[in-house]
């Protein structure tokens, strides 16, 4: 749903505050809905938008968190969205503060478009010289490098998140990626061994949605990998081959 997640995805046209857009929203034929963070999710935000006849949204932060960009995670709505800050949602609106929002005031005109640059991956460094140290080398999943693969869910998250290292292993929760084992015995030349992922209708309804692995602790020379879903939950996965059990048996 946000245009971030949405590559080649563009929008543009008039703009009107509508609010938190938590209930009805001022209707309109076409434009854009600016509305303001809080009080209830994007997913609903989008839907009550594009109910109202809106062709895309624009989401500001609200005063408290100021500038501070989030991304709008959501089911799938039929309008486009951006998240922005609290300082350009003020500067969209042409006012000075939130005391100033009117709903159904009318906005700035807009234009906005994404290019895709790839999510973040993991860095490698050499502390060899802890006084010059130096970057080893970067690691990308296919989906962390270009977003816009066919194998690419528009709907998922691709960037790395908790990362725990033992011995000549990494391990990483990887959101919509899911947990991958990276083999760095050659921190130059890292390698994935193994990766715990999921997808499909099937394992969309068993899980609350679509994979979005968060956390993980993986038990130091044991096999066990404890790792965080924040639609489906805890999982408990266990890792097989040499080095993955106390004293490297299988």
């Amino acid at each position: 749903m946000p245009i971030a997640s949405l590559p080649g995805e563009e929008m543009s046209g008039s703009t009107t505050y509508v609010g938190l857009a938590c209930g009805t929203v001022p209707s309109v034929s076409g434009g854009i809905a600016l509305i303001q963070r809080g009080d209830c999710a994007f997913t609903t935000k989008g839907d009550n938008a594009s109910a109202a006849g809106y062709d895309g949204m624009v989401v500001f932060n609200d005063a408290a968190r100021g500038d501070t960009l989030v991304i709008m995670g959501a089911t799938d709505v039929s309008i486009p969205g951006v998240f922005v800050g609290n300082s350009t949602g003020l500067l969209i609106a042409g006012v000075a503060s939130a005391g100033d929002l009117i709903i159904g005031a009318a906005g700035a005109d807009i234009s906005d478009s994404v290019v895709p640059n790839g999510w973040s991956g993991i860095r490698i460094w050499d502390f060899s010289d802890p006084a010059n140290p130096v970057l080893a080398s970067t690691f990308n999943t296919v989906c962390s490098a270009n977003p816009v693969d066919e194998s690419c869910d528009s709907r998922g998250t691709y960037s790395s998140h908790n990362v725990q290292v033992e011995g000549d292993k990494v391990y990483i929760s990887w959101y919509t990626d899911g947990i991958l084992v990276v083999d760095i015995s050659d921190p130059y030349h890292p390698v994935e061994t193994a990766r715990y992922h999921r997808a499909g209708t099937d394992f969309e309804v068993e899980n609350g949605g679509i994979q979005d692995m968060w956390g993980i602790y993986k038990v130091f020379d044991e096999p066990w990998i404890y790792a965080s879903d924040r639609n489906g939950g805890l999982y408990v996965l266990k890792e097989y081959g040499s080095g993955s059990t106390k004293n490297g048996k299988n």
